[in-house]
């Protein structure tokens, strides 16, 4: 992407992030033991997420839609059938 950098950075509260992620990546811990940390946590009541909805998996569509229409506020909470 190219854009004026000047005519960005003199716009009144502007900011730019960048982020690169290339073998940092391969060389962190597994996901699922970051979600296991997480869940330890929530469960020792260290961590409460906010829950925004919850609803079964069907629904993922119109939670999805609610989501990036910013319908709610918290996290999304998709029952999976056991």
């Amino acid at each position: 992407m190219i854009f004026d950098s000047g005519a960005f950075f003199r716009a009144s509260g502007t900011y730019l992030i960048g982020l690169i992620l290339g073998d940092d990546i391969a060389a962190t811990e597994p996901a699922a033991d970051g979600l296991a940390l997480l869940l330890r946590l929530v469960k020792q009541g260290v961590l409460k997420p906010s829950i925004g909805i919850e609803a079964p998996w069907t629904e993922v569509a119109t939670v999805a839609r609610q989501l990036v229409d910013r319908c709610f506020s918290g996290k999304a909470i998709l029952h999976l059938p056991r």
